[in-house]
């Protein structure tokens, strides 16, 4: 059975961006964690995942992109199970099953470090907003080379291949579903493409900073209208642009080319900008770096946090409360 996992969000240059509300209304069984760093949501919602496939069932992930080796959501045809706690803060649906892990906390041993896990709320708090300064000035940058790249494209290549692209593209009806591409995060640019994979694959070479949401957009226009299902995967720095497209049976990826791209470009007027192109791809590493090393520390303070809320955690009312959340998805 094929693994489907996606980014559920990304930290973006207007902040930490996710669709995790979007996936839940529909739903017949809901469930939506909360509760402390530390006492388990992830970890939690991993252990759904795994039974719901230990008992042969079709699961897709969605990765919390603040760490994607940890689970944001779960889920298998009727159920869902999520986080709600900060930064997604996702309001539970009418009829969804609430869960507070942090009523498994021992109220006398959170007040003593207390002050402690001030301080390292007010460190990552820091880092973050620091991170976010470093991803805007990525983004102006990346914003400034995709403003070249659409004054040179040719506006006859650039019609012949989004009337190629839709003539190719199908699907079956279906829901829109947005997610990411690809997220910043502590470790690097995290990709997660495998769930992308359709049995009919088009990828689409651009070079970097040509804005492949151009192109894609009046696609997705042209499938909501036909009432065609998609998946609308969305690029890191910016939720309101599309970085591929992928139907029930066709995906289109784009991906970053020094050559042979898809689009005719003026290429005189490239060759002017070529400076000022370089100029924007080095300004894009350097922030995308720079926000890298600021969300790290963050994640070192968070691993702090952590440490402190596992302390004073109940572990016997946590695993009741965990049991309770098995037996509501039997």
């Amino acid at each position: 059975m094929a693994e489907m996992q996606y980014l559920i969000g990304a930290n973006t240059a207007r902040g930490y961006e996710h669709f995790l509300g979007e996936i839940a209304p529909e739903r017949g069984q809901v469930c939506v964690v909360r509760g402390p760093a530390g006492t388990g949501r992830h970890r939690l919602i991993a252990q759904v995942a795994e039974t719901w496939e230990a008992a042969g069932r079709q699961v897709t992930r969605y990765l919390d992109p603040e760490d994607a080796g940890r689970l944001a959501a779960a889920v298998s045809g009727d159920g869902c199970i999520l986080d709600g706690a900060a930064p997604h803060q996702v309001e539970a649906p009418s009829g969804a099953m609430l869960i507070d892990l942090g009523a498994a906390l021992e109220g006398k041993a959170m007040d003593a470090c207390r002050p402690e896990a001030a301080d390292l709320h007010q460190r990552i708090r820091g880092l973050r907003l620091r991170a976010g300064r470093c991803l805007r000035a990525a983004d102006a940058a990346w914003e400034d080379a995709a403003a070249l790249y659409a004054d040179a494209a040719d506006a006859g290549s650039a019609y012949n291949l989004r009337l190629a692209l839709s003539r190719w593209i199908a699907g079956a009806p279906g829901r829109e579903q947005r997610v990411f591409a690809q997220a910043v995060t502590a470790a690097g640019v995290v990709d997660c493409l495998d769930g992308l994979n359709r049995e009919n694959r088009r990828v689409l070479r651009l070079p970097w900073g040509c804005d492949p949401h151009r192109l894609l957009s009046p696609l997705t226009a042209a499938l909501r209208a036909a009432g065609t299902g998609f998946l609308a995967a969305r690029q890191p720095l910016n939720g309101g642009r599309l970085a591929h497209l992928c139907t029930a049976t066709h995906a289109l990826i784009t991906e970053t080319a020094e050559e042979g791209w898809d689009l005719k470009f003026d290429q005189p007027l490239l060759q002017r900008e070529q400076q000022a192109l370089r100029f924007d791809r080095a300004a894009w590493e350097l922030g995308i770096h720079q926000a890298m090393e600021a969300m790290a520390q963050a994640r070192q303070a968070r691993d702090s946090l952590e440490r402190l809320t596992a302390d004073a955690l109940n572990r016997d009312r946590r695993e009741e409360m965990a049991a309770r959340v098995l037996r509501y998805f039997r």
